[in-house]
């Protein structure tokens, strides 16, 4: 088995974590309040860093340990009914886990939120596991914001500033009815995971990304698709590469008016585990 990761921090500080140990590999993108708040450097990273440091010490994942992890920060940052129901104030995470630990017949899989998971079969086909009703929801705000920045003849970001509220309301969508599942501090720890098993002999390779890194396809036009990216990528070095690119395009669009997006450049993470 070979395995690697990256993570690139867009700040001081990530939002993005991952845990890669030799039973489990697991990636989540953390997302940090769009109210001010008392914690610093934001209440996203305080989260992010809360949930891996409790898995670090466990062989396995699963809905127990995650459901008592989201409890055990609420109780420890002794949050409210009140800051539990404004999904405005709290921290959330999408993210994605797989545990191949030797004695399972299977791999079996998880995911909830944005965050990419893809197996590569060994027949060379690519299965994608990704929650589309985050997506959704963004690709309805970039289009908003689009429409706006050229009606009003402002630069993409701007028009990002000036429509806030749509984010505001998207995120109040969290683990709502009609909403999108996103993992976060809660009393009662259940959430809306996706679940999957695969056969072991059936694959290669399997790969873990954060929507930083997937705008190599899906927003910068450095791959025509995920397969093209994916293709690309046989070594630490090669997603190297990839993400050196992701930083130049990024940076060379500041505004985001020719690849419209929410920021000039997100925490970007990759995990790839090789059978």
């Amino acid at each position: 088995m070979e395995k690697f990761v990256i993570s690139r921090k867009s700040h001081t500080y990530n939002e993005d974590f991952y845990v890669l140990k030799d039973n489990f590999c697991l990636v989540g993108d953390g997302a940090t309040s769009l109210v001010p708040t008392e914690y610093k450097p934001t209440f996203g990273n305080v989260f992010v860093k809360f949930i891996k440091k409790k898995l670090l010490k466990v062989k396995k994942v699963d809905d127990d340990i995650l459901s008592w992890i989201s409890k055990d920060f609420a109780f420890q940052y002794n949050l409210s009914e009140k800051e539990l129901s404004n999904s405005s104030y709290l921290p959330t995470c999408g993210l994605v886990y797989c545990n191949f630990s030797s004695d399972l017949k299977h791999y079996e899989f998880a995911y909830i939120g944005d965050v990419h998971l893809v197996l590569k079969l060994k027949n060379g086909e690519y299965k994608v596991y990704q929650q589309q009703e985050l997506v959704s929801l963004d690709n309805k705000a970039i289009e908003a914001m689009k429409q706006y920045s050229k009606s009003h003849s402002v630069s993409f970001l701007d028009a990002r500033k000036s429509l806030n509220d749509v984010l505001i309301e998207n995120r109040n969508l969290a683990n709502k009815e009609n909403g999108y599942p996103v993992y976060s501090p809660s009393k009662t720890g259940s959430f809306k995971f996706s679940y999957g098993i695969i056969e072991k002999e059936e694959v290669s390779s399997i790969y873990m990304f954060t929507d930083g890194f997937a705008q190599a396809f899906d927003t910068l036009n450095i791959f025509s698709s995920l397969e093209m990216c994916l293709d690309s990528i046989h070594s630490k070095e090669d997603a190297q590469k990839v993400i050196l690119e992701i930083k130049n395009r990024s940076y060379k669009d500041k505004d985001c008016n020719k690849y419209p997006r929410f920021k000039t450049i997100d925490d970007i993470t990759f995990l790839m585990v090789k059978f």
